[in-house]
């Protein structure tokens, strides 16, 4: 973990914030994927361009105020300001849902695709944000597992928030006021979610090559993806409220059933009007 990396350029250290970097690529990857796969499909770079910058930017704010809507105590009781900015503040699953929605409404007019359609080829570029987002999270040290012996705990740097908040727990455990960790090490959960992301890219991108009709690979990609992080909440410390803790599962588990149902519509549609349900091939990069 690192929250701060710091490189040298002409002998002078340039400290750079390992969350805020990561979150640059995440949506750097998403938009090059997205837009390249969209040109190679027919949609014209400038559409493409277009569609996903207003899908990206639409996921911040949801994510933004997905994570104001359910941790309202930390904004009052630091008095800060949901307009903001800070790291470790947004809740990346919910600007997955707001952006996804948004996506699906607005591609008729931006790029000629029908929602679904868009979906699919929105999906590798989705599962990249994973990748880079929750890479941010373990430098920066959020979202992290229990402690565990290596080799399934990975260090934690001495400051990080992981190390704050087990220095405040081993403190208040032996009634001591100092806190001296030897060789603290946590479940990397953010790392899984970062290797859940990477699969879900390949797998999006190999189902892209074959002759599925729309809404097959995005359904398939997030309701897997939707378990999984389901799955991963339980292993999480760091809950940032009860409501995120206990209510926050339903949602996945919800979004995971929608993809399901959807899965089995596309796929019932398909069978029975085999011509007519079969689309285009997609191109895949």
């Amino acid at each position: 973990m690192a929250p701060e990396l710091v490189v040298t350029i002409l002998e002078k250290d340039l400290v750079i914030y390992s969350y805020p970097l990561m979150i640059s690529l995440a949506l750097l990857a998403c938009a090059v994927i997205t837009v390249i796969l969209h040109r190679i499909n027919g949609i014209s770079i400038q559409r493409g361009v277009l569609y996903i910058i207003v899908v990206l930017a639409s996921a911040l704010v949801f994510a933004r105020l997905s994570h104001y809507l359910l941790n309202p105590e930390i904004y009052s009781q630091s008095n800060i300001s949901p307009w903001v900015l800070k790291p470790g503040q947004f809740f990346m699953y919910g600007g997955y849902v707001g952006g996804l929605t948004l996506a699906a409404l607005i591609s008729p007019c931006l790029t000629g695709l029908n929602g679904l359609r868009a979906l699919d080829l929105t999906a590798p570029g989705l599962a990249s944000t994973a990748v880079f987002a929750k890479m941010g999270c373990f430098l920066h040290g959020c979202c992290f597992g229990p402690p565990a012996p290596p080799p399934l705990g990975l260090p934690v740097a001495e400051g990080s928030r992981a190390f704050l908040h087990s220095q405040q727990i081993w403190v208040a455990e032996n009634s001591v006021s100092v806190y001296r960790p030897v060789d603290l090490t946590l479940l990397p959960v953010q790392m899984w979610e970062s290797i859940v992301g990477l699969i879900g890219l390949a797998m999006a991108l190999s189902l892209l090559r074959r002759s599925y009709p729309s809404g097959t690979v995005f359904f398939l990609y997030f309701g897997l993806f939707s378990l999984a992080r389901c799955g991963l909440h339980f292993l999480r410390v760091d809950q940032p409220s009860a409501t995120f803790q206990y209510y926050v599962p339903f949602l996945y588990l919800g979004c995971a059933g929608i993809c399901a149902v959807g899965l089995v519509l596309v796929m019932w549609k398909f069978g029975n009007n085999k011509e007519s349900s079969r689309d285009k091939p997609y191109v895949s990069i």
